[in-house]
């Protein structure tokens, strides 16, 4: 058995054909502003699912590479968004000595960072790279009193965070 529901009379999309790519373009523009003004310098960061959420709308469909960090203060409170690296598709050079120049020069006051970037593929596995960078990114971070909290690798459909999976 089938029951039918009506639309309500009011609603705000009533009137929309949300099929079309033009509406779910806008949707998306707009979704995109919202979180763009959550991670705004100042702003505090409630969870990392609004980290999460936040990534795969700006990376998860990028055809190609790209590498950045999150820096935040001691009360998680966002100092600033950096992207590092872009690359190819498969692929991003960043150097560790780059993120310590970044954090000492523009972040004097960051106390945490989440690092980011886009598999391109779709792949939501960190390589083995992945995991060795992030290590060694740990490593300089601890000297400068930088505590890494997360490293999350974006898709369009997942995001895969370090910490979660006991990686960090």
């Amino acid at each position: 058995m089938f029951t039918v529901v009506e639309k309500p009379a009011h609603s705000a999309l009533s009137s929309l054909d949300l099929q079309s790519e033009e509406v779910n373009d806008a949707i998306v523009d707009q979704a995109k502003t919202i979180m763009a003004n959550r991670f705004q310098p100042g702003r505090h960061i409630q969870s990392p699912s609004d980290a999460k959420d936040f990534l795969r709308i700006e990376l998860g469909d990028s055809d190609i590479e790209v590498m950045g960090m999150l820096v935040l203060s001691n009360a998680n409170n966002v100092l600033g968004i950096e992207t590092l690296a872009t690359g190819t598709i498969d692929r991003c050079t960043v150097y560790p000595k780059e993120i310590a120049r970044t954090l000492l020069l523009k972040y004097p006051r960051a106390n945490a960072l989440c690092l980011f970037h886009n598999h391109p593929s779709g792949s939501i596995e960190p390589s083995d790279a992945d995991q060795r960078f992030t290590q060694l990114v740990i490593e300089v971070c601890n000297l400068l009193d930088v505590r890494v909290l997360d490293h999350f690798i974006i898709t369009s459909r997942d995001v895969f965070s370090f910490a979660e999976e006991g990686l960090i």
